[in-house]
């Protein structure tokens, strides 16, 4: 004797109960061992975008914060070197460096040389700056000591 509709429903709940029924809004614990990988990979996707983007932008303005410091840094040692030498500036930064006004070769936190130029423009006595993260000079993304 075949088996109806209604008596095969009835043997399947009876042999798989946690199969939900028709209608019926599945619970948490008819969740499945690949429902949940696939929620875990999709979050940890998620998570891996975002601290890209945080640790790329974090990074970048620690990079700037740290070029200005610099910038900062190599006026002051400028500044006593001028006032121990009665001269107007070094004719390099490296000059700082040889002489232990700086304790490290001046370079920007992207490796590149800083802009110098002794004299400077506007009656300044030198002009101090970085390329910024472009490694470009000219751009707006530099970092000019005349604006610290």
């Amino acid at each position: 004797m075949p088996l109806s509709a209604r008596d095969y429903d009835l043997l399947a709940r009876v042999l798989n109960p946690r199969r939900p029924r028709a209608g019926r809004v599945a619970s948490p614990s008819d969740l499945t061992p690949c429902l949940l990988a696939v929620s875990l990979v999709l979050i940890s996707v998620v998570v891996a975008i975002g601290s890209v983007v945080f640790s790329a932008t974090c990074c970048c303005s620690a990079r700037r914060r740290q070029a200005e410091a610099d910038v900062w840094a190599l006026k002051a040692a400028i500044a006593h070197w001028q006032s121990d030498t009665d001269q107007p500036c070094p004719a390099t930064l490296d000059r700082l460096f040889i002489d232990k006004y700086v304790t490290r070769r001046p370079k920007d936190p992207w490796g590149q040389e800083f802009l110098y130029r002794c004299p400077g423009t506007s009656g300044k006595a030198f002009d101090i700056a970085s390329k910024g993260p472009d490694k470009m000079a000219g751009t707006d993304d530099d970092i000019d000591g005349r604006d610290l």
